[in-house]
């Protein structure tokens, strides 16, 4: 592309005006494309072009595509054409109406940060596995009954968030996530805890408020770097909630 037409690009996609957005993709689209930092800027921050440039194929654009936030924007499938985007790092498809994900999450090598959250999900796909690099993963508001067994396998994961599921219980795999710092788990239905949770030794926050739990497990103690705990709304009784507080005495519990 000639810096000429590098240029108006930069002058369209800079305007507030509709039409002007359209010839700047148009011309990207019909001319060899070197994208600038502008350009891959654009099609991080407008969902309409972005949707366009996954159908035509704009592979220039999209492997250096570093975020995507499209929060509210209706992508009822992640697709095949998303494994484009080689350069991902930070993935927002919150209240999106996604109900399946394709197996492609083995083509985001650099990704970090991944929000599916209030979605239609129930499962994900076995490529989740590969995220080597994820350490956030926030699935609030899908349909899961289980945490995926892929979680279990990003051992780098540091914060992990399953608020608003329907999760009967904690697998016991969640003793292989042993860098989580947070864990958020609230509303959902929990009736037990499994005693591997009390092997998570670098959590530091700890959200299972909105749940049915009657206990906490045994070894909860060796969490002694926990900071925040959140158990409101549970079943807890009054000599429960008495033996937590003296365990955790320099942590603050919301009961």
């Amino acid at each position: 592309m000639s810096v000429i037409h590098t240029e108006k690009i930069h002058k369209l996609i800079k305007s507030s005006d509709a039409a002007s957005h359209e010839l700047a993709y148009l011309l990207l689209k019909s001319n060899s494309i070197m994208p600038t930092y502008e350009i891959i800027r654009f099609f991080e921050r407008s969902f309409p072009f972005f949707n366009r440039a996954l159908s035509d194929g704009l592979v220039d654009v999209l492997n250096k595509i570093k975020r995507i936030d499209f929060m509210g924007k209706p992508i009822p499938k992640v697709h095949d054409a998303f494994a484009h985007m080689c350069s991902l790092e930070h993935l927002n498809l919150t209240h999106c109406g996604i109900q399946q994900v394709n197996d492609i999450f083995d083509a985001f090598p650099k990704i970090t940060v991944l929000n599916v959250d209030y979605n239609a999900l129930s499962q994900l796909p076995p490529s989740l596995a590969s995220l080597s690099k994820l350490i956030h993963l926030s699935l609030n508001g899908n349909k899961f009954k289980l945490i995926p067994e892929q979680v279990f396998e990003i051992k780098g994961l540091e914060v992990l968030s399953l608020i608003d599921n329907q999760i009967a219980y904690l697998d016991r795999g969640i003793v292989e996530l042993s860098k989580l710092r947070k864990l958020f788990l609230r509303n959902n239905g929990i009736t037990e805890l499994p005693i591997e949770l009390g092997y998570l030794e670098q959590l530091e926050v700890l959200d299972l408020s909105d749940n049915q739990l009657k206990k906490l497990p045994s070894n909860i103690s060796n969490l002694r770097r926990l900071k925040m705990v959140y158990l409101q709304n549970n079943c807890l009784s009054k000599s429960e909630k008495k033996k937590i507080s003296n365990i955790f005495r320099d942590t603050i519990i919301y009961f």
